[in-house]
């Protein structure tokens, strides 16, 4: 996935429109101008939930270009060697004491975990986690652990209903076939399977319809497992719509920007949470 990001990182013509307008790489840029606007010549700590080392160093080098002080770095994540690619990936641009890396499910996490005075967090999901959530769920662990003037950066693969061959394209890459072989090696190192990739339709308690892509492989050896399928990842896809309104359910966060690459498939959006609770 690591090696996904920087490709795109560097590809401006990733996402773009016809005419060559608003690549992968702008969205980025322009919603790094956007959070420094709102945080120029202020302190801020940086929250990154599940990371995502090309994406977060770009960003943060944007903003302290912008002027923006990233007082402190928190990654989470369930996985222990996060900790050295993070501090390795952001070691010229912050102090070691200000690089924080805390192992643990998003679920188990509090407030105090990611509270570090009294200055606001920029917290950002850039890696379609949200997508792996109930969309309820995941507005719910938000607004518990951000408080009243936080920010929140997530980004968010979009369903249109006319880019199946990107998404499919995106799923059928040579690096998202490997990273669903070596968790299908994780579990069961001998099987052998073939990879294969789905949009399903799943209807939620409100009868509302969000796709799910789905890549998975199809063990055919050994014998024991032979028609099994091991579901590698899932991510729901929501509209640009849904990705809203999901957003603004309960009045938890208000949207202050969005940016969206040329072809739609990509959105960034940023939001301040709301007083109100829960």
């Amino acid at each position: 996935m690591r090696r996904l990001n920087e490709t795109a990182l560097h590809d401006f013509t990733l996402g773009c429109d016809q005419d060559g307008n608003n690549s992968f790489a702008n969205c980025i840029d322009n919603v790094a101008r956007d959070i420094a606007d709102i945080f120029e010549n202020k302190n801020i700590t940086y929250l990154e939930l599940g990371p995502e080392p090309a994406k977060t160093r770009r960003i943060i080098s944007k903003l302290q270009n912008l002027h923006c002080t990233i007082s402190d770095y928190i990654s989470v994540d369930i996985n222990p060697s996060s900790e050295v690619v993070m501090r390795n990936e952001l070691s010229d641009l912050l102090s070691y004491d200000h690089i924080h890396c805390i192992t643990k499910p998003f679920d188990k996490l509090t407030t105090r975990d990611i509270r570090i005075g009294t200055q606001p967090t920029l917290a950002t999901m850039l890696g379609f986690q949200e997508g792996n959530e109930h969309p309820d769920s995941a507005n719910y662990f938000l607004s518990k652990i951000l408080q009243h003037e936080d920010f929140l950066l997530s980004e968010m693969q979009i369903f249109t209903g006319e880019n199946h061959s990107i998404l499919e394209k995106f799923y059928l890459d040579p690096r998202m076939r490997r990273f669903s072989r070596l968790a299908l090696e994780r579990i069961y190192p001998d099987a052998q399977s073939r990879y294969r990739f789905e949009i399903i339709p799943v209807t939620l308690e409100n009868g509302q319809v969000i796709r799910c892509c789905v890549s998975c492989e199809d063990i055919f050896y050994p014998n024991n497992l032979e028609k099994y399928v091991f579901v590698a990842n899932y991510c729901l896809k929501y509209t640009l719509a849904q990705f809203r309104n999901f957003r603004i359910n309960d009045d938890l966060f208000k949207i202050i920007c969005e940016h969206s690459t040329g072809d739609n498939t990509v959105s960034f959006q940023l939001s301040r949470r709301t007083n109100r609770t829960l």
